[in-house]
């Protein structure tokens, strides 16, 4: 069997480490990008994984906390012109990036793309206002890859989003995984796309 080929894109340096020792943990060989240095995955034979991180970004706790509202206003010009660069680089650049890259995982045997993300990016489980841009770039993404899965499931493409705490524990381990730890069929990651986080608990979008 060929060995599997991972591209870490991205993440920020406590994510890549732990994601790194995961995967190679698994016999995975893994190479580490970053939107200067992307382009040279084109000198990969293929790639399996491909993980998209959220380096840049400073909401990365991922604790849920009800009635905090706390930071910038919605209103503050300097926020606003925040959430346009998160926008540009983790949504229309990530978007880039995996067009760019398809022509090689479509060479992949295991045609994975994966997404960190944070549970504030839920819809029903962002309480706080400060720091909107960022949480906005994160609820934009999750919904490209939602239209991703539609576009490329037929093709062989799987997807995982996992709602990470900050330290990127268990993404790896969740990004390899077949399947969801769900039992029934229907729920199966292959057939829609959830968010999970360290503890496997499912993320509403």
């Amino acid at each position: 069997m060929k060995e599997e080929i991972a591209v870490l894109y991205d993440l920020r340096e406590e994510q890549r480490a732990q994601i790194k020792e995961e995967l190679e943990q698994r016999q995975i060989t893994v190479y580490e990008k970053s939107p200067e240095t992307v382009e040279e995955c084109k000198e990969l034979p293929y790639i399996d994984f491909l993980i998209l991180g959220d380096d840049g970004m400073t909401d990365t706790d991922g604790k849920i906390t009800p009635g905090k509202t706390d930071g910038a206003a919605l209103t503050d010009r300097n926020e606003s012109l925040r959430a346009a660069a998160y926008y540009d680089r983790h949504v229309i650049n990530a978007m880039s990036v995996i067009t760019m890259l398809l022509p090689w995982m479509d060479r992949g045997r295991r045609k994975r793309i994966c997404s960190l993300t944070n549970v504030r990016a839920s819809n029903n489980l962002c309480y706080s206002t400060d720091r909107y841009g960022e949480r906005m770039a994160r609820a934009a993404r999750n919904m490209m890859m939602h239209m991703l899965q539609n576009e490329l499931a037929e093709e062989g493409y799987t997807f995982r989003i996992f709602c990470d705490n900050g330290t990127g524990k268990n993404a790896g381990s969740y990004f390899m995984r077949d399947r969801s730890i769900d039992s029934c069929p229907s729920h199966m990651d292959e057939n829609r796309l959830v968010m999970r986080d360290n503890q496997g608990r499912e993320i509403p979008w």
